[in-house]
């Protein structure tokens, strides 16, 4: 179930769940001429009561520019003001990797390999504890 779809000319895609916590998924470009819908989505769904976590899947992103990592930066930075948890989903998308290591900024992200994955972890306590679990299992 979907509570909005936007569909610009530019190619992006930006289709919010109705779900807790919320979803936003991105598909086609993610670049200067489309950023403005992901912005959009993710001022409306902060400015509702914010939820603890908003999960961005990026799986069906085509391109991911400058701007479109920028966006993911202040998004991060939105939500992390507020006191949300933002965690970025890949899908494994080579694309979406690629230019998320090139950037150097996906050691800044909270990133999963898909939507079910992101969802699972309940809070950042969770986290943490999830994280620690994998770190003492493989030391």
């Amino acid at each position: 179930m979907f509570s909005g779809e936007y569909s610009p000319p530019g190619g992006l895609r930006v289709i919010r769940a109705n779900r807790n916590p919320p979803v936003l998924a991105l598909s086609g470009e993610l670049d200067l001429a489309t950023v403005q819908r992901p912005v959009d989505a993710v001022v409306a769904v902060l400015t509702q009561p914010a939820p603890e976590v908003l999960v961005l899947d990026l799986t069906g992103l085509a391109f991911l520019g400058a701007a479109g990592i920028r966006t993911l930066l202040a998004t991060q930075d939105h939500a992390s003001a507020r006191g949300v948890g933002l965690r970025i989903v890949t899908g494994g998308n080579p694309v979406v990797e690629r230019y998320l290591s090139v950037a150097g900024v996906r050691p800044v992200f909270d990133v999963y390999p898909d939507v079910p994955s992101a969802l699972a972890v309940v809070d950042k306590g969770s986290f943490l504890d999830v994280a620690e679990g994998a770190w003492t299992e493989n030391s």
